[in-house]
């Protein structure tokens, strides 16, 4: 009998150790090192492209609206194309953006091509923390 439930239990245990998890937003944002990123901004989902055949449906690209610069080359209105960065997902769930929802996004240039990391921390702007994230982030890059 033990060794049944010693067997169901290692069985529910090596599923959920497959599980990924959500980011835990704190009062600190946990990027303070923003070199690694070309474009920092506040963007608009247009559309949102996920892999439905893949476990957790899986971020593909987006188009978004840029409505505020932090750091880079975009400019407001101006519209772009981003594709999820192909990254080993060590248990972090992939990214999900809602449509015409609005996002502080830390993106990459990788052969002129602007990718995002699941590892990003990219935040909506209904969540509690995002106006805090927000100035911090500035701060980080000094930008008052």
């Amino acid at each position: 009998m033990i060794k049944i439930i010693s067997c169901i239990l290692l069985v529910f245990a090596s599923t959920y150790s497959f599980a990924c998890k959500d980011p835990l937003y704190k009062d600190k944002y946990q990027i303070t090192n923003f070199s690694g990123y070309s474009d920092v901004i506040v963007a608009r989902i247009i559309t949102s492209k996920h892999n439905d055949d893949e476990m957790y449906s899986p971020l593909m690209s987006f188009d978004a609206a840029v409505l505020e610069k932090i750091k880079g080359a975009l400019t407001p209105n101006q519209v772009i194309h981003v594709s999820a960065k192909i990254e080993d997902p060590r248990a972090a769930c992939p990214l999900y953006f809602k449509e015409n929802s609005t996002y502080l996004l830390l993106l990459e240039r990788q052969e002129g091509e602007l990718q995002i990391s699941r590892f990003s921390f990219p935040i909506e702007s209904n969540n509690e923390h995002f106006s805090s994230y927000l100035s911090q982030v500035k701060s980080g890059i000094n930008i008052h």
